[in-house]
């Protein structure tokens, strides 16, 4: 998201990755509900990236030209990467079969996961110097903008416990024997990771 004020514009970017991998053992027992275990990785990265950009205003041309104009901008990137690894529970429920086409399904699991959490806090100064032209050189255009950078930046490792739940049901029309479609909403609940807008709030912040 973008603001602006005549001057300056300031600019929001946020993105989010969730990478999941399971293994889980379900055993063939005659239920319609069945409990199920295994074990779980999950990634989940956030990037949340707060960037300042003032105007760049040519000086207008001079002989000898203009003062060059000096404009300093701020970006300020917090990158957040949780990387879970544990063990979970669930229980699921094959089909409540509605008619010979339409059925629905249901599952909830939960786990108790090792958080391996790595955040980056990066703060990029970017300096650009603007030259007027030369009204001497009528035919040669000497405008220049020179652009440099400067970057600080910290990382934090930390290793903790995480919490994740989850729940989801799926309506299934069966085209035929091979083919269905699938269709539903699932939940996801997390606790003990990162975030990247509080990061951002609270630089430095481990994961809780």
């Amino acid at each position: 998201r973008a603001f602006t004020n005549g001057t300056q514009s300031h600019t929001f970017d946020y993105e989010s990755r969730l990478n999941s991998i399971e293994l889980n053992f379900l055993p063939r027992v005659p239920y319609a509900w069945k409990l199920f275990g295994g074990i779980r990785y999950l990634g989940l990265s956030e990037d949340f990236i707060d960037s300042t950009i003032d105007d760049k205003p040519l000086p207008n041309p001079a002989d000898p030209p203009a003062t060059p104009v000096i404009v300093n901008d701020t970006v300020i990137s917090d990158l957040l990467k949780n990387r879970l690894i544990g063990f979970q529970i669930g229980g699921l429920r094959d089909h409540w079969q509605l008619d010979n086409r339409f059925s629905i399904e249901t599952f909830i699991n939960g786990g108790v996961y090792c958080n391996n959490f790595r955040g980056y806090d990066v703060t990029t100064n970017i300096a650009t110097t603007i030259y007027g032209d030369d009204t001497s050189t009528p035919t040669v255009d000497k405008s220049t903008h020179v652009v440099s950078s400067s970057q600080n930046s910290s990382r934090t490792n930390v290793a903790n416990i995480a919490f994740l739940g989850e729940a989801g049901v799926s309506g299934v029309s069966r085209i035929n024997p091979c083919i269905a479609l699938r269709s539903g909403y699932q939940v996801m609940a997390l606790d003990g990771i990162g975030e990247g807008l509080t990061a951002s709030l609270n630089p430095g912040l481990n994961p809780s």
